[in-house]
């Protein structure tokens, strides 16, 4: 007899977004992520699992160095991620007040809470400003730097 994959509730819940040029308006990060900084987040992504595969035997057997050492390239992977965070930023809030100067959104905050988890407060003007930055040379050299 097969057993039913339990359901996950999930009680969504909204999230303030994070400033860039105000908090009226918002842009999902993942698909911000996504569409500009895919080959940086894999790169990291690749880094971390490298360093988990030579553990695994060892955190299959549920070895305590090994369950350690995991955390330490959890914990290096997560401030790799924040630090080209730090660096995209002031490149986003650039990148925005150039195109508001141009009549573009103004009060854009970033969201790190999915939808289907509650989103930010705010309009969700993603589209929009996935199309102006993609349309910003400056900032598409910009974070091709990084």
């Amino acid at each position: 007899q097969q057993q039913a994959w339990p359901d996950l509730l999930i009680e969504p819940k909204t999230w303030a977004n994070s400033a860039l040029t105000g908090n009226d308006q918002y842009v999902d990060l993942s698909r911000l992520g996504l569409k500009f900084f895919t080959e940086k987040l894999k790169e990291r992504q690749l880094t971390l699992e490298a360093g988990l595969e030579s553990l695994e035997e060892k955190l299959e057997a549920k070895d305590p160095e090994a369950i350690k050492a995991a955390g330490v390239l959890k914990e290096q992977w997560r401030e790799s991620i924040g630090k080209d965070g730090d660096a995209w930023r002031p490149l986003l809030q650039e990148a925005l007040e150039r195109a508001a100067k141009k009549g573009g959104p103004t009060s854009v905050g970033l969201c790190g809470n999915p939808s289907y988890l509650g989103g930010c407060s705010g309009t969700d003007i993603t589209d929009q400003v996935l199309e102006l930055l993609a349309a910003d040379k400056k900032f598409l050299k910009a974070t091709g730097k990084l």
